[in-house]
């Protein structure tokens, strides 16, 4: 757990632009992309109180300029212990299962029909900007570009990103997933996360994002990573998915959302 928690602080920190250090972790900021909560967020790896985290949060993120707050506490009792405090000061709180995969696998055939491949940002461009509008049906227009746009910087956040998809004939994307690969913040060999696992909701059922999923799993394996792992919503049904297919949780941490004009 450690090492994913690990690696995903030193990915949040190599795309930001900004990094201020704060008391029991740090805020990662990107003013290029205000609308994104990812690139403008607290990340809290210690243990301070709900008000040192609140305060922070002020001095950061609303020192910046930003409507939004949001934090990250990686410890799990911690989260826990601050929660009640920070939705008493109007913040959403989420939880999140760190799920990893022991290799070999999914355990299920892979269908010939389908492939997957290598895309670009830029053969992601439409897809995101659709998935984003059905999540966001009232945004601006200016908060999607944003949105669509940001993707560009998770190059930056390890040392092999890679998107990965299933296209139609057209080469029109149906599904997409993100695989990042870099040494092991703390210990042996590589980390692989997988992330972003999407299916246009038009395209579901027909196993693309299980051959995706699988295809990265290949990938990981083959780059010798020690921990293949992706992050699932705690209260969510795609975690029950990913154990069928051999994902187990190995921790929780909280998020903690207060939304706002940006």
């Amino acid at each position: 757990m450690d090492l994913a928690l690990a690696f995903q602080r030193s990915f949040a920190r190599r795309q930001a632009h900004q990094v201020i250090d704060v008391p029991g972790g740090c805020c990662v900021l990107d003013l290029r992309y205000p609308a994104s909560y990812h690139h403008n967020r607290l990340i809290i790896s210690g243990r301070p109180t709900a008000d040192e985290i609140i305060a922070a949060a002020e001095a950061t993120l609303g020192g910046s300029g930003l409507g939004h707050r949001m934090l990250v506490i990686e410890d799990d009792d911690h989260g826990t212990a601050c929660a009640q405090a920070l939705t008493a000061a109007g913040y959403q709180h989420e939880s999140n299962l760190v799920m990893r995969h022991p290799g070999g696998g999914t355990g299920r055939p892979a269908d010939p029909a389908i492939r997957v491949g290598p895309v670009s940002v830029a053969d992601l461009s439409q897809a995101t900007h659709d998935e984003w509008r059905a999540n966001l049906p009232d945004a601006d227009e200016s908060v999607l570009t944003q949105l669509v746009a940001r993707r560009a910087t998770l190059a930056d956040g390890a040392d092999q990103v890679q998107f990965l998809a299933v296209r139609d004939p057209d080469g029109r994307v149906l599904s997409h997933a993100d695989l990042y690969l870099h040494p092991a913040a703390e210990g042996p060999g590589r980390v692989a996360q997988i992330e972003d696992l999407v299916t246009g909701a038009e395209h579901t059922g027909h196993g693309y994002a299980g051959a995706i999923l699988a295809e990265a799993l290949r990938l990981a394996e083959d780059a010798g990573c020690d921990l293949v792992f992706l992050v699932a919503d705690g209260d969510g049904w795609p975690q029950h998915w990913y154990r069928r297919l051999g994902f187990a949780p190995i921790g929780r941490f909280h998020g903690f959302i207060r939304p706002g004009q940006t």
